[in-house]
């Protein structure tokens, strides 16, 4: 076509020269002034083309040169893009056969670059049947461009709308969902996103499980414009599910500001979501033990985090006893299934249980259809369960205690997250399970005698506070009986300690035998017992117990194929009429045993004021230990606290002296039981506190790199507002640099551990610098509860731990506590001390079980402070 095309230059002739003129002129401005340029072209009826005129118009459009023919149509042809060239003629051809208007857009390539032109005209058929159009030529390369960009832009909207791993989704403000991506309908379990566009009919409630989630969205959009990570739990609506999405959204809004819909994007977070819920469940459960939770919430507290992971789980945790299986928690488990495992042995229950217990390793069982099944398999079936998996709980040495077994309605539920989730959640609850057989063994120690099992000091204050507020509430009375065994040293002396221990043992299951139920029998130390006998309607009284014990203990005892006699002498005291408090009782009944003693020994005594020519005795070295302290005449002396790894002096505890001018030096055995009895613990603490600062002042400065203790006796903790008034002397009086600690025993805090508690962190406050000691630590009364409360920095092991390291016996038992107090000092960034390091093996063996200080006869005895100043100055490692 474009061969037949022809140029042929525009006749004029016949025109007259005025109206020429008029119409050259307005030509001439029109070509000037559109913004485009002005055409004439022609078709002949033989089919050939010519551009019969062109205005310079194109010339400014295209840039050409002046040189450039502007009618020259194959030159302008050549200059189209080859692909363009066919649909420009094609738009020509089709207006000039239809003469219907024409309009095309094209490309061409110029000096200035590729523009884009547009044609428009109106063809008209002349008298010789040529076809003649007379039109415009305009520039709509900036148009073009930008409808490139726009379709480039769409292009790529619409491919990241495809093909993005997020959910994309339009909807109305009526709840509609107007359009969304492949990924969001996969997310939903569909396979198109049409699919989910049918199935969503309102968002509020086909979509959203909580339809106010819906409402809140909204409220945030419409109030800000956006809304960034909602959060909120959905239907997967194709499978009926559930999970967690995270939404971004914004509203697109008219140019009258009216809402057209909302866009955003969605995730699928449950993962994430089950991952950090996981995590806070944890921390809850670790909570729990570090708290002291009682073992049956720790495990509800695990069932819980299973339960919640996924839908469909129920959970038990099953532990292995003698006795057989026991069902701790599984407050979801169907009773006929419990039934099925609690009390039964692994075998007898089988499956996935027995091959976990017996295997350590975690087991699972989905046949449960089959007809040669156990009772579990068919209460398993019967309540729709498909599969159960066993995840066995160790301890620290292997050894299975349980497992937690999972069931499930889906047999193919258990993956490896699930597995993984039951895994750790295993470990914790060995974790708990450890907890409360160290935490039972610790009670054990802290509240019964480890040689003859029997109630302790401690628990036996505990058990007569219970018995004199029980004779209070029903108007009688009760008696404590202190018995000591005449012969006992004899014993000891001629046969041995074991013999002597063997004889205490003997003794013990004695007393135990000889009582009622409603009493308590408990070692108060040494050879001495306590019996504590509440009576009242049942016609037995304290003289008939006395008489039951002599008659008990009066025959022998066969000890290392000999005969031992073990008779007592017994102290009987009565409340309300001897006493008020356990204190006084025991002094009491210690007044009376001593006449019983002395009355030939092997009988019981009342106690009666005419016994109290020895109380008087005391009350003379209570005035006299008051003209002491007032005078001056207590002195300081100091027990090395030594570093276990290298023997360097880290330390050492103040221990107070008094130089009796007529009995000589008395050690604090000889007069504290006094003053606790007189009340002046608190003001000999005070004293030992400023005499311990005044010579750390007095060494000047050469100690600064020790640590100095004291003991602050049950008393001084007692009294109300002790941690200001405490505290302000500290700071008033402690010498710059000086390392100061203060030593509680557990005792102090057996009244009121919160009060306790709140006192030392008024001291606290007052003496940011001090350190706090929990002395005595395992022998006591010792919970994980006040180690929560208290702000402390030291753990002192007591001594009778310390003591039982060099006894291969009890080595054993004691060496778990003591590495399990080691460990806890070190997770709470505690200083851990030995009390009482007598010999290198215990020092050995403490340091090997994570103990890095210690104090004892092996590091010196109590040194005079000029003593002290000499050891730490000359730099002296221990033992030496």
């Amino acid at each position: 076509m474009v061969d037949c095309l022809i140029m042929t230059p525009v006749d004029t002739t016949g025109s007259s020269p005025s109206l020429l003129t008029a119409d050259a002129q307005l030509l001439r401005d029109l070509t000037t002034t559109i913004p485009g340029a002005i055409f004439r072209f022609r078709r002949d009826a033989d089919g050939e083309f010519h551009i019969e005129s062109m205005s310079e118009g194109l010339r400014r459009i295209t840039g050409v040169p002046d040189n450039i023919d502007l009618t020259d149509l194959r030159g302008w042809i050549s200059r189209i893009p080859l692909e363009h060239v066919e649909p420009y003629l094609q738009s020509i051809d089709a207006s000039a056969r239809s003469l219907t208007p024409w309009s095309h857009e094209w490309p061409i390539d110029v000096p200035k670059g590729r523009i884009w032109l547009q044609g428009l005209s109106q063809p008209h058929q002349a008298d010789d049947g040529s076809v003649i159009w007379n039109g415009l030529l305009l520039d709509v390369t900036r148009r073009k461009r930008a409808e490139e960009e726009r379709m480039r832009v769409e292009t790529d909207y619409r491919s990241i709308f495809e093909n993005t791993t997020e959910g994309i989704f339009r909807s109305s403000p009526d709840g509609r969902l107007l359009d969304a991506n492949a990924p969001l309908a996969r997310m939903h379990g569909f396979s198109t996103k049409e699919e989910l566009l049918e199935a969503v009919n309102d968002l509020a409630k086909d979509y959203y499980v909580h339809p106010e989630d819906r409402t809140t969205i909204l409220e945030v959009l419409n109030r800000d414009g956006h809304v960034e990570g909602f959060e909120a739990e959905v239907y997967r609506i194709g499978t009926g599910g559930r999970f967690r999405q995270q939404e971004n959204a914004r509203v697109i809004r008219d140019a009258a500001g009216e809402v057209l819909y909302y866009q955003g994007t969605v995730r699928d977070v449950t993962e994430e979501y089950q991952a950090h819920r996981l995590a806070s469940r944890r921390a809850e459960i670790l909570e729990l033990i570090a708290r002291d939770a009682p073992l049956e919430s720790v495990l509800k507290q695990v069932i819980r985090v299973v339960e919640e992971y996924r839908e469909g789980y129920t959970v038990a945790v099953v532990l292995q006893r003698q006795v057989g299986l026991e069902i701790a928690a599984a407050p979801n488990l169907p009773s006929r299934c419990c039934h099925t495992i609690d009390c039964r042995a692994p075998e007898e229950v089988g499956g996935a249980i027995a091959a976990a217990i017996a295997s350590g390793g975690i087991r699972l069982q989905t046949d449960v259809g089959r007809v040669d099944d156990s009772p579990l398999q068919i209460s398993m079936r019967e309540v729709g369960f498909s599969a159960l998996l066993a995840t066995p709980i160790k301890d620290s040495e292997g050894t299975v205690l349980g497992l937690l077994a999972a069931f499930s309605t889906v047999v193919n539920a258990f993956g490896d997250d699930v597995r993984g989730v039951l895994r750790e959640l295993a470990q914790i609850t060995a974790i708990a399970l450890e907890q409360q057989r160290l935490a039972a063994r610790l009670f054990e120690q802290a509240h019964f005698d480890a040689l003859t099992g029997l109630p302790n000091r401690v628990l036996m204050e505990d058990r007569m506070n219970q018995v004199m507020r029980e004779a209070r509430r029903r108007g009688c009375s009760a008696a404590i009986m202190l018995l000591d065994l005449d012969e006992f040293k004899l014993v000891n002396d001629t046969l041995g300690h074991d013999a002597g221990d063997a004889l205490l043992q003997q003794v013990s299951v004695r007393l135990r035998a000889c009582v009622r139920q409603s009493d308590t029998v408990a070692r108060f130390g040494g050879d001495e017992f306590v019996l504590i006998q509440p009576f009242g309607d049942d016609g037995d009284d304290p003289r008939g117990g006395a008489e039951r014990v002599l008659e008990t203990l009066n025959e022998p005892f066969l000890i290392d194929g000999r005969q031992v006699s073990a008779r007592p002498s017994i102290g009987i005291a009565l409340y309300p009429q001897d006493g008020h408090t356990v204190a006084q009782l025991i002094r009491a009944a210690d007044t009376a045993m001593y006449v019983a003693k002395q009355g030939g020994k092997n009988q019981y005594r009342f106690f009666d004021e005419s016994m109290n020519l020895a109380v008087n005795e005391r009350l003379r070295l209570e005035r006299e230990l008051r003209d002491a302290l007032q005078a001056g005449l207590l002195s300081l002396c100091f027990q090395p606290r030594v570093s276990l790894q290298d023997g360097s002096i880290a330390g050492a505890e103040a221990l107070l002296r008094w130089q009796h001018p007529e009995r000589g030096l008395l050690m604090p055995a000889d007069f504290l039981p006094v003053a606790e009895q007189a009340g002046l613990m608190p003001e000999l603490d005070r004293h030992v506190l400023a005499l311990v600062m005044r010579q750390f002042a007095a060494w000047s400065g050469t100690a600064a790199a020790l640590t100095f203790s004291m003991q602050l006796s049950a008393e001084t903790l007692a009294r109300r507002n002790v941690g200001d008034e405490l505290g302000a002397f500290i700071a008033e009086s402690c010498p710059t640099g000086m390392l100061l600690e203060l030593e509680i025993t557990e005792s102090a805090l057996l009244q009121d551990a919160d009060r306790a508690a709140g006192e030392l962190e008024a001291l606290r406050k007052h003496c940011p610098d001090l350190r706090l000691a929990l002395g005595g630590f395992g022998a006591g009364y010792s919970s994980l509860r006040n180690l929560a409360k208290l702000p402390i920095e030291t753990l002192k092991i007591d001594r009778s731990f310390v003591a039982d390291l060099g006894q291969a016996d009890k080595r054993r038992i004691v060496e778990p506590i003591i590495r399990a107090i080691c460990d806890l000092g070190s997770s709470l960034s505690l200083w851990v001390v030995a009390d009482g390091v007598e010999t290198a093996e215990q020092q050995r063996r403490l340091l090997a079980l994570g103990c890095d200080r210690g104090q004892g006869l092996l590091f010196e005895q109590q040194e005079s402070p000029a003593d002290f100043q000499s050891l730490f100055e000359s730099g002296a490692t221990f033992p030496r």
